[in-house]
């Protein structure tokens, strides 16, 4: 059995992605681990990124994260997330992949819509 991995295996990141310096307001933003080239792809990356961005973002209706730190954030979620997406495997095993999570989704859908009538 094929393990349908999101990511190819042995896929690097080309890049460094640092850790983000500490607020201003000394505040807990669940900082993302930096990402040094060379170290393996992994969607944990993605998840505490974007989780780091989140906190940031409810920081900075309290005024404890500034404008420019939430910027920050958004564009190192976004950095890891482009890394991540550009390794994405494209052979037969990632197209059948796909189409069988799309089916999935509609699936759901479907009964989602049909429950409710």
């Amino acid at each position: 059995e094929t393990n349908h991995n999101l990511l190819q295996l042995n896929a690097v990141y080309s890049s460094a992605y640092p850790s983000l310096p500490d607020l201003q307001s000394q505040a807990d933003d669940t900082p993302a681990p930096a990402i040094a080239p060379g170290d393996p792809l992994s969607d944990d990356h993605f998840v505490a990124a974007k989780l780091q961005h989140t906190k940031r973002k409810h920081l900075h209706e309290t005024g404890l994260a500034t404008v420019a730190e939430v910027i920050a954030s958004k564009k190192r979620k976004t950095q890891v997330l482009i890394e991540i997406s550009n390794q994405q495997p494209v052979g037969p095993d990632a197209i059948a992949n796909n189409l069988n999570n799309l089916i999935g989704t509609v699936t759901n859908l479907v009964n989602t819509v049909n429950t409710n009538h």
